[in-house]
């Protein structure tokens, strides 16, 4: 999990994270985090969906669809294209997004804020 530099977002478990991207609103976290999915690699986003999420495509879609926005819930936005997936981190430092390590250290400007 990556962030901007810039960011105040500080180190994320995997049940805040889980949170986050389920729409779900977190006591342990302060302020709204826009959840970015990663869509540029198909089977990166099938084990992030399967391995912290414990859902299909199909359902976390259907569950994304029926998100009502309130009280600080912020809707996941999706990017098929990495470089504005990582454009959009960097300019929006309330922002977090999944990608592989090995990824994530060659891209300067984001910090790692989680290891799943």
């Amino acid at each position: 999990m990556v962030t901007s530099v810039a960011s105040s977002i500080g180190t994320l478990n995997r049940h805040q994270i889980r949170k986050v991207y389920l729409g779900s609103p977190s006591d342990a976290i302060n302020h709204p985090i826009q959840a970015l999915i990663n869509r540029s690699d198909s089977l990166l986003y099938e084990m992030f969906l399967q391995k912290l999420l414990f859902m299909s495509t199909k359902a976390y879609e259907r569950h994304v669809r029926h998100l009502q926005p309130a009280l600080g819930t912020v809707l996941p936005r999706d990017y098929r294209s990495e470089s504005r997936l990582v454009d959009y981190l960097k300019s929006h430092p309330d922002s977090i997004a999944f990608m592989t390590a090995r990824t994530a250290s060659q891209l300067p400007g984001l910090r790692v804020i989680a290891r799943l």
